[in-house]
Parts: structure tokens; C-alpha cells; sequence
């Protein structure tokens, strides 16, 4: 039988410092949500962009962990993710979901 929720997947971006609680998290709730989270995945260093925009590309929407460790971390891959992200936006071919976990 074919999973109904096969093509309901959801990718995420956040930095590598996050708190494992935040990235325990999220992939709990996007279950629970009956979706399928691809933002966790242990890429080479080499091909880690490569296998993360196919991810990207895959996904109905993007979850982007715009946390405070994100905004003082903000690494050239994260900008790499982050222009990957903009750049499907641009073209409405994605969505993004904006979270934060240290809103107040």
C-alpha cells in the first residue's frame, strides 16, 4: 500500500549549534502534522549542498530555524541555503515557515 503522506515532505535550515532540543523538536511536530521531515541527514562535507537543495527541491515547504544562534552564526552555507530558499520564493515554487524559537 502507497503512503499517503509520501509526498508531503517538509525541509528545514538551521544552523549546526542549534539546541538538540529544538532539533528533537521539529521533526516531532512535522510527524505529528503527518508530514515527512528530510532536514536531518549526515551529507560529506563535500556533497552536503548538493544533497541538501534536492531535499529542498522535494519539499512542499521549508522550515527556517531563524533562532538566535542562527542570526550570530550565520555561515556561508547558511547563506548558500538561505539564497536557495529565497530563490524557489521568488519563483512561488515553495513555502517557507519562518520559526523562532527565541521569540518572545
Amino acid at each position: 500500500m502507497n503512503n499517503p503522506n509520501s509526498g508531503k515532505k517538509v525541509h528545514a535550515s538551521f544552523s549546526g549549534g542549534e539546541p538538540a532540543a529544538t532539533c528533537f523538536e521539529i521533526p516531532q511536530m512535522v510527524a505529528k502534522a503527518g508530514y515527512t521531515f528530510t532536514g536531518t541527514h549526515s551529507a560529506q562535507p563535500d556533497k552536503w549542498y548538493e544533497i541538501w537543495k534536492a531535499k529542498l527541491l522535494d519539499a512542499l515547504f521549508v522550515i527556517v530555524v531563524f533562532s538566535d544562534v542562527y542570526r550570530n552564526r550565520f555561515t556561508k552555507a547558511l547563506k548558500k541555503e538561505a539564497d536557495a530558499i529565497i530563490e524557489l520564493l521568488e519563483q512561488n515554487a515553495i513555502a517557507v515557515y519562518i520559526f523562532d524559537p527565541d521569540a518572545k
